[in-house]
């Protein structure tokens, strides 16, 4: 179920959200639609399209146990690429805290990303709003994107936004270790500006054993891996250049909308955590984008198996 408020009617695209990265660092994105081909156009309107399935009751959950404070926000991208990889990390988090409640629903980003920053705002406004009210004090989210846009709008002090990598980065002090293993690693836009996350990604991958040769363009220099590029060409020359950069080597990433964009040679920070030597292997492999649906519907069944149900089928 959608918790938030109602949305607006959509606003002129030619306002731009200066808190969000992506907006930032692709502000041809919001130029007024005479500047734009018809290719960015049909782009942005995938991403509205993505958004509203994120916002039906199809996709939706709310699952907040009795004493719920921490919430997984696992994000739309997550449980459509690694959905295994998402209920490991909600079992994981349940093992820390029992009472971890579960929101499958668009953070409002996409809204951003399209030029409509008002009606992203309201999204997310609604939600924070909603889930303050039920008692929740923090959220711990599966994608850079969803936590920026969510800490950009939490409505009290007290409301804590942070990755699940980092919630659980220590959770395990001995961690099986893959040896002689060497990985890439890409920055995903919101966190390339990011030193907290960017070294704590590092510190994940050398804690499990892994070499790492950083691309030509690391750290804040990260090149876009284009997933979040709207004309096509653009994308897939960005998408080029970070394989062509990564030379065949496995890609470690916190942000599952890079994952797919890099393919088969990408894993998610979270699959690392949960079997480093899987993962490291090439044994994981992201699901493809026609099946990413049943992906989401596969998490929101076992959610609720997990948490309404304690388990039972």
């Amino acid at each position: 179920m959608y918790m938030g408020r109602a949305i607006p009617p959509r606003e002129s695209a030619t306002e731009t959200d200066t808190t969000m990265e992506s907006s930032r660092l692709f502000q041809s994105q919001t130029d007024a639609p005479k500047t734009r081909s018809r290719a960015e156009d049909r782009a942005r309107s995938r991403l509205l399209r993505h958004e509203a399935r994120g916002l039906s009751p199809l996709y939706t959950l709310l699952a907040l146990p009795q004493g719920c404070t921490r919430v997984f926000f696992p994000g739309c991208g997550l449980p459509a690429v690694r959905p295994t990889t998402a209920l490991w990390t909600l079992q994981r988090l349940r093992a820390l805290d029992p009472r971890t409640g579960v929101v499958l629903q668009c953070c409002g980003r996409p809204s951003r990303m399209a030029g409509f920053p008002q009606r992203g705002r309201a999204i997310t406004e609604g939600l924070l709003h909603d889930l303050a009210r039920s008692g929740v004090r923090e959220i711990v989210t599966a994608c850079p994107g969803c936590r920026d846009t969510l800490r950009a709008g939490a409505p009290r002090e007290d409301m804590r936004v942070l990755a699940a990598e980092a919630a659980l980065a220590d959770a395990d002090p001995h961690p099986p270790a893959p040896t002689g293993a060497t990985v890439t690693i890409h920055d995903p836009c919101p966190t390339r500006r990011d030193g907290e996350s960017r070294d704590l990604l590092r510190r994940i991958v050398s804690a499990r054993g892994l070499a790492v040769e950083e691309m030509a363009h690391a750290g804040p220099k990260t090149a876009c891996c284009g997933a979040g590029l709207l004309a096509p060409e653009k994308a897939r020359a960005a998408r080029r250049l970070r394989l062509e950069e990564a030379r065949g080597l496995r890609i470690v990433t916190s942000c599952a909308g890079c994952v797919q964009a890099l393919g088969r040679d990408a894993l998610h920070v979270l699959d690392l955590l949960r079997d480093p030597i899987r993962a490291a292997a090439g044994d994981t492999r992201p699901l493809p984008a026609s099946l990413g649906r049943l992906g989401r519907l596969w998490f929101k069944r076992a959610v609720r198996n997990l948490v309404e149900n304690g388990g039972r089928s």
